[in-house]
């Protein structure tokens, strides 16, 4: 019966008791919990074989992860994070409350590289010829720097062509693949610290000066 709802499941079994009692039954088991489905992208076997291949190459034969370079893009909203605020509620004092404009208010796009280094701001979502100034201004200089030629460049096959004039080696990247970028967990620390205790901004350049600051 999993997957069915308490009133599909009393439905189904034609039970006598109410919508209610068979929810309090279903919380009181230690082998059921409430929660939302996951998400996941439609796959096609083309998706899935190359992404056990992407596997067997970078796993199972080995890689040089401290020579690859992990990099993303991330928006921030002037009214906070996308998805919804939780924190500890006293239930003695009044719900606390967070304004929402259109659009989030409006956004800072911020693009980086998994290892220390300055966070590029970008105006507006990217495009082929903004990607190119980015990397060209941001990530070359400083793994040429670091790393002269003996780097791998892990992106979301938005800049080959940028990385091909300047002779970067790109990391395979399968489509569809699951987001496990770990640049990904620094995002997640930036905004906690972003937007800690609920925290939200009037302008653009507030909002990057906390970014430049957390």
């Amino acid at each position: 019966m999993s997957g069915l709802s308490a009133r599909s499941l009393k439905e189904s079994l034609e039970l006598s008791v109410s919508v209610r009692r068979v929810q309090e039954i279903l919380h009181n088991s230690e082998n059921m919990v409430h929660e939302k489905r996951a998400a996941c992208p439609v796959l096609k076997p083309q998706h899935i074989a190359d992404q056990f291949t992407w596997v067997i190459q970078h796993v199972e034969h080995g890689c040089n992860w401290n020579s690859v370079v992990f990099s993303d893009e991330k928006k921030f909203n002037l009214d906070g994070p996308d998805g919804y605020q939780y924190y500890w509620r006293d239930l003695i004092k009044e719900k606390q409350i967070f304004s929402k404009r259109q659009s989030g208010g409006g956004s800072v796009f911020v693009w980086g590289s998994f290892r220390k280094s300055e966070l590029a701001f970008l105006d507006g979502k990217q495009h082929a010829e903004k990607c190119i100034d980015t990397l060209g201004d941001y990530l070359f200089p400083f793994v040429h720097l670091f790393h002269g030629l003996d780097f791998e460049f892990q992106q979301d096959n938005a800049h080959s062509q940028s990385c091909q004039d300047h002779n970067v080696r790109v990391m395979w990247w399968p489509a569809k693949s699951p987001d496990l970028n770990p640049i990904e967990n620094l995002w997640r620390i930036l905004a906690r610290a972003v937007y800690a205790n609920g925290k939200q901004y009037e302008t653009k350049t507030e909002l990057v000066n906390a970014i430049k600051t957390a």
